[in-house]
């Protein structure tokens, strides 16, 4: 499998947002990933042409967003959304979505306060197209985290989870989490006492990535994976498009 991560990934995140224009329309909660990658080169990205990646074709497209908030007096934050299409074997596209948003408060029940002296505003509001990330920290031993990764597979993920909701919501004790599919993309946006963590797909044909933090020992992440099926082209297929070129060639001699 080859994966690519990092914030130049503009050409291939078109792929994510084909999805959602066609469209139109369980990660387990946890620390900070630490997730292990395997660079794709820009000649590997070049391939991907249409409906091709080289002389494979591509059969199947999944994006899956996950973020994660983590408070030291237990409260916690999680919002997935994921969308999946893949070609099945009768050549018809098969679409699934998913959504699934949590939320706690702190564990001794209390409703914890803005940290004083801790201010980050501002990363909401930007907006720009391909792929950007915005971290802003204000405070102590804090950890934040982006991370856009593309995965070539061999097969797409299991749907047999996915509700097929386009909107999931959930708020306890100051916290709270919506995640949103709408005509043009997806939003997630988890907000707490001492910051906020939010990803966007499809606003100016981009992907938005921020998490904003303003308090002492914290812990968000955000995370995009895209994941792009490839099959390779049977013999029957290229004898079929042999036939069509060269049925496409005698249309243009003279008669």
């Amino acid at each position: 499998m080859k994966s690519y991560k990092g914030n130049s990934i503009n050409r291939t995140i078109a792929l994510a947002m084909l999805v959602f224009v066609l469209a139109t329309l369980k990660a387990h909660a946890g620390e900070v990933p630490v997730l292990k990658v395997q660079r794709v080169s820009d000649a590997d990205l070049a391939l991907i042409q249409g409906k091709y990646f080289g002389a494979n074709l591509l059969v199947g497209v999944r994006v899956d967003l996950v973020s994660n908030w983590r408070a030291p007096e237990g409260g916690m934050m999680q919002g997935i959304a994921s969308v999946q299409m893949q070609r099945s074997d009768t050549g018809t596209m098969q679409f699934s979505i998913h959504t699934s948003a949590a939320a706690s408060g702190a564990s001794d029940g209390s409703t914890p306060t803005a940290a004083a002296n801790r201010i980050a505003s501002g990363a909401e509001s930007m907006s720009a197209s391909g792929l950007t990330q915005v971290t802003q920290l204000a405070g102590d031993h804090n950890a934040a985290v982006n991370l856009a990764e593309i995965n070539f597979v061999p097969t797409l993920g299991s749907v047999s989870g996915f509700n097929g909701n386009h909107y999931a919501s959930a708020a306890q004790g100051g916290y709270s989490t919506e995640v949103r599919f709408a005509s043009n993309g997806i939003s997630m946006a988890l907000q707490g006492p001492n910051g906020s963590a939010m990803q966007r797909i499809g606003e100016n044909d981009g992907v938005m990535q921020a998490a904003r933090v303003a308090g002492d020992n914290q812990a968000a992440s955000n995370t995009l994976t895209l994941q792009i099926q490839t099959s390779s082209v049977s013999e029957d297929l290229q004898r079929q498009w042999g036939v069509q070129n060269a049925l496409s060639g005698l249309r243009g001699l003279p008669r």
